[in-house]
């Protein structure tokens, strides 16, 4: 896989090394700040982002469905009520037909209803979620669109599929974007020393500011691979809107911050 380092931005705080102005560059810009530090005690503090891409291994679909209400007899004031329908069992199974009918093994398709009267993706819904591995992910538009036309057939109107790409070296492809954030952030540091005429010391911290997975998210507040959306939890998650032109590859991203000192 061919990493890449993307949104590069760099600050450095060199305090008593002059009066405060800016110094900009292609790559970076540099703030001078005055303060109470010695020239001694000044740093150079950079940020950067490190990136790795892999092919997927695994491919979410997700499909939202949708009741159509029915009207209950006009009664004496000239008006109907609406009836509140919901998705039935029977329109679940035809759904999940379709998709086994597709070659998706029933082992990998998992569905819910909502109530009428609420749900995680609104009341009179019900979601089916199923996945595809390896080669088979290549074939994903072609399942969404198998079951999005059963649903309009059955009369439960879908919302527009959904879908996400995941990696079995998704842990692998952490370490490797940090290892890439801090290359990045490090060569960004060297280029602020070089423009501002000072030597670039030891580093003295380093923070990680944020890891992220492309369109890919966790639930809960971590951000481990291991708290990724997965067959289960995208029973109660919203995916992100399938796009059939993006390509079938899992992103980890990784920012960090370094402070070095002044040689």
């Amino acid at each position: 896989m061919s990493p890449t380092l993307d949104r590069r931005r760099a600050l450095t705080s060199l305090a008593g090394l002059g009066a405060a102005g800016f110094v900009a560059t292609k790559d970076a810009v540099a703030q001078a700040t005055p303060s109470t530090r010695t020239a001694e005690e000044a740093t150079i503090v950079v940020t950067a982002t490190g990136r790795a891409d892999a092919p997927a291994t695994v491919a979410i679909g997700q499909v939202v469905v949708r009741a159509s209400s029915a009207l209950n007899p006009v009664d004496d004031s000239g008006y109907g009520t609406p009836d509140l329908a919901v998705v039935s069992q029977d329109d679940i199974d035809t759904l999940i037909g379709a998709l086994t009918d597709f070659g998706i093994d029933s082992s990998d398709i998992l569905s819910s209803i909502s109530p009428a009267g609420g749900g995680y993706f609104g009341p009179s819904s019900a979601v089916i979620i199923f996945q595809v591995r390896g080669e088979a992910i290549k074939t994903l538009a072609k399942a969404l669109k198998a079951v999005t036309d059963a649903a309009i057939a059955q009369g439960v109107p879908p919302d527009p599929p959904s879908a996400m790409m995941l990696a079995e070296s998704c842990d692998d492809m952490r370490g490797e974007a940090f290892v890439n954030a801090v290359a990045a952030a490090r060569a960004d540091a060297e280029l602020l020393a070089t423009a501002t005429g000072v030597g670039l010391g030891p580093m003295i911290q380093a923070t990680k500011l944020s890891i992220s997975y492309g369109q890919a998210y966790t639930t809960g507040q971590e951000d481990t691979c291991d708290a990724l959306v997965d067959l289960g939890t995208a029973l109660r998650t919203y995916l992100p809107q399938f796009d059939a032109s993006a390509p079938n590859v899992f992103s980890v991203l990784a920012s960090v911050q370094l402070t070095f000192a002044i040689a």
